[in-house]
């Protein structure tokens, strides 16, 4: 069975995206989001990076900056690669979430 993985996060922008195109001619817009958590008494901080291809990218870099609260929907997908450590190598691996649909929330920082 073929499988897709996706998930939502809820969170703010936590420093304005930035854009680039590349070798091949495509748009990039990288950005992060803090997503905080209360339990009680306990607060926990997650960070996530997000990569905005194309026509998703220019919306994001025309319209988000730093402080703006976000509904966004994700593809996931997993990297996976060797690194040198301490002469060994060693299996490593990365989720990267990649923007298929945003919504802005409001009640971010006011601009002067």
């Amino acid at each position: 069975m073929l499988g897709k993985a996706y998930c939502e996060i809820l969170g703010t922008v936590t420093k304005d995206p930035e854009s680039k195109t590349t070798s091949g001619g495509n748009s990039l817009c990288t950005f992060s989001v803090a997503v905080n958590e209360r339990r009680g008494e306990n607060e926990t901080v997650s960070y996530f990076d997000i990569e905005a291809w194309n026509k998703v990218g220019e919306i994001v870099q025309n319209n988000c900056k730093k402080g703006d609260n976000l509904s966004l929907r994700c593809k996931m997908k997993q990297d996976r690669f060797e690194q040198e450590v301490g002469g060994e190598t060693v299996k490593r691996s990365k989720i990267r979430l990649s923007l298929m649909d945003i919504n802005f929330c409001g009640g971010g920082k006011k601009q002067d």
